[in-house]
Order: structure tokens, then sequence, then C-alpha cells
């Protein structure tokens, strides 16, 4: 017989029927350590005694818990994981215990360095900004390069500020020479357009491991050339892709935007330019990217932005008609706006290791353990049986179908 007997002293032998009984002197006790066998009566007192912690009755720990064994009659004081081990040993679940949970937050890109670049979008909020919520929901190191008025292309205008445009970004980078990025910097209205420049400046794009250009919104509603706009998304690829070959690049549409409250007021009938609305240019920044061989996030298509949702998702600003900003989003539409980025990129992006391969599409490889689901999102296969050689994680259901039968399971050796 095995020397862990219950409630007698060790290396008395005892007729295995008799397991679970007080036995002669000794304290009617359980081992939590080992499977037991107990009447309904002595498992209905176990359940409600291993949980309680009154001060000791019998020697030991509370109520006169021991190495091993427990009290079944009297109140006991065990910690969580030995609370645990008892009740599933001697059968004492109840129908209303469920197992406890570990939740592991998996953060997908965390050895990944991405670098957004956009207009007032991206750029504005520095704080709850989109680059600051892909940094949390992604794991990765993200660098908001965004600039508030900026264009895709180099606008048709006298601004001063076309040397933040896309194109103009690119070649003071390639070339060295900040010095009319900083010159205006230093007279901008935002606070932070010096150190956005200091930070492109010295950032090294070698390390990076993808960028994301989100313009295009400002190009249309500046009425610019589709194909002139187009031609300079074309060349931006070119400049980053023959200067930084294995940096990855993502291009974003514009997203929805809205000029009221009327059904007519929005971009879904707004005609800037040759006559196109948003939507139309949106699918021709996509299609330009495609045929460029660059993965594209049609924004205006997966955010879900309407005229019922503009207090839920923009910005506040008393100078429009309805009291919200026509183009930019507050906290919770730049959350949303993150976790859009972030399904695609995980979509996109080769894990470690594999970040030299130039396929802009080739998906991020897993193993059986994980899984995409429809949205994009990174997700966990579970097992839904307890099996020898299964590595899955099992579910909580699935710990409690299979513990919560161990009487039956006992009953049959």
């Amino acid at each position: 017989m095995n020397n862990k007997i219950i409630g007698v002293t060790v290396g008395t032998t005892l007729n295995p029927n008799r397991i679970g009984e007080k036995i002669g002197s000794s304290l009617p006790t359980v081992r939590y350590d080992t499977a037991q066998n107990l009447t309904p009566e002595q498992k209905a007192q176990a359940r409600a005694n291993i949980g309680a912690a009154s001060p000791g009755e019998g020697g030991g720990g509370g109520g006169g818990t021991s190495e091993g064994a427990v009290r079944y009659d009297v109140e006991q004081g065990l910690d969580e994981t030995n609370k645990a081990r008892a009740r599933a040993n001697i059968g004492a679940l109840g129908t209303d215990y469920v197992p406890p949970v570990q939740t592991v937050e998996v953060k997908p890109l965390t050895d990944k360095k991405i670098l957004c670049l956009g207009d007032s979008i991206i750029g504005n909020d520095r704080t709850n900004g989109i680059p600051s919520y892909l940094a949390e929901y992604s794991g990765a190191t993200v660098y908001n390069g965004g600039f508030g008025g900026t264009f895709l292309s180099i606008r048709n205008s006298s601004s001063a500020n076309v040397c933040f445009d896309l194109p103009n970004l690119l070649d003071a980078k390639i070339s060295g020479n900040w010095s009319a990025q900083e010159t205006q910097a230093s007279l901008s209205s935002f606070k932070y357009f010096p150190e956005t420049v200091e930070m492109l400046k010295n950032l090294d794009f070698n390390e990076l491991d993808v960028i994301t250009l989100s313009y295009g919104t400002n190009d249309w509603s500046g009425k610019e050339d589709s194909e002139y706009v187009l031609t300079h998304l074309k060349e931006s690829i070119d400049k980053i892709q023959l200067n930084w070959p294995l940096l990855r690049i993502l291009v974003i549409t514009p997203i929805w935007r809205h000029f009221g409250t009327a059904d007519t007021s929005s971009d879904d009938y707004t005609k800037y330019g040759e006559g196109f609305t948003l939507r139309e240019w949106s699918q021709k920044i996509e299609q330009a990217a495609k045929e460029k061989h660059i993965s594209v996030l049609n924004a205006y298509e997966n955010m879900p932005l309407s005229l019922n949702n503009i207090a839920t998702y923009f910005d506040k600003d008393s100078s429009q008609t309805n009291g919200f900003h026509r183009t930019n989003l507050n906290e919770k539409g730049n959350q949303i706006y993150a976790q859009i980025i972030c399904g695609k990129l995980c979509s996109i992006l080769a894990p470690s290791g594999t970040s030299e391969s130039t396929n802009q599409d080739e998906p991020l490889k897993i193993d059986e353990t994980l899984k995409y689901n429809e949205q994009g999102a990174l997700g966990v296969n579970t097992a839904t049986e307890t099996e020898q050689d299964n590595t899955l994680p099992i579910t909580s259901a699935a710990v409690y179908t299979a513990v919560g039968n161990i009487e039956v399971l006992l009953g049959t050796i």
C-alpha cells in the first residue's frame, strides 16, 4: 500500500475500501495531492470546509491541515493552488465550480519597428493618436512621422508646408538636407513639427520593418489631378524600394469624411477635382499601389464611419455646423483605426528572421497553435479534450468537463 494513506500513521496498511473514513483514533483527513474516494456526505463537508481558513483545531494549519492532507469535517486553511488540487482529487468540485483561466496577452509584432507617415489624421494627436494605439495593440516600436495638412503629392500651391509633403520628406531623408523642413517647422503653429523633423533626421530607415503611407484626403479636397497624384505615389514607392530595399510598405487610403448632417453632405456624394467621390479616389490609390505590388489597406471601406456615428468617432470642432471635425478622429476613432491597421500588418509582416522577403503580401507565418480570424486578428487554437500528446492549450470548459467527471473515473478503478 502506498504510504500516502488517509488520516493514519505513515506505514500503516489499510483496507483500500475504507479510504476516506475516520479510522481508529485518526482524524477524518483526506489526501489533497492524490485522487480520493469519499461518500457524498463527506464530499459535501469537504466542499464547504476546504476553502475556509479558521485557526487550528487538531494540529497543523487551519483546522488540522497537514502536509498532503486536510480535514474534511472542519474548516481548513489552504492556498488557492492546493484548494484546487483538493477539490479535484476528492471529487468535491460542486456544480458551480469554474476552474481559473489564465489569460495570455499576445503582442504579435513585438520585435518590429514601424514608421507611420501621413497627414493630420496620423500626426495631430501625439498622445492618444493612431500610432500610439498601434504600438499598444501590436507591441511594436512605432514612430509617428505625421504632419498635419500634408499631401501624397507635391501640392500645386504656394504653401510653405509643401516641404512636408511625402515626396519632399523622402527627398530630404535621401539627401540628408533638412534645411527647408527645419526652417518651416520652427515657424509652424503645430508644436510637434520640430521634434518630428528631428526624429526623422536621426531615424535609421534600414532598421525599420515597415513604413505606412496614410495620405490622399488633402490631395482630393485640394482638387489635385488624379494622375499627378498617383504618379507621385508610384515615384515615392520607387524611392523607398531603391534606398531601403528591405523596408516593407503599406499604403493606406483616405477614410470616409463628412460635411454636415444631411444624407448628401458626405464623401459618398461630394465630388472634387475631376468629379471623383472620395470612395472613387481611394479606389484609384488602392489600384496604383497594387500595380506596384505593394500592400494596401482601403481604410475608406474598412473604417465603420457614417452619418450615424459622427459623434462617436469624430473629433469635436466648434467651427463646424454640426460641431464635429470633418476629417480628424477622436480617441475612440483612433483606437478603431489602429486596430484595423494592426490586423493588416499582422497579415503581411514576416516573422523575425524573415524580413528579407520582398513579397509585399506574404502573410505572417504562424504554427498550429495560432490562427487569424476573418478580421485579421490573431487568435489561439485550443483543444477541447485532454490528450497526452496534444500541445494545444485546453479551454476552461474542457478542463471542467475532465475534472468534473473524476468521480466517475475513480469509480472505474
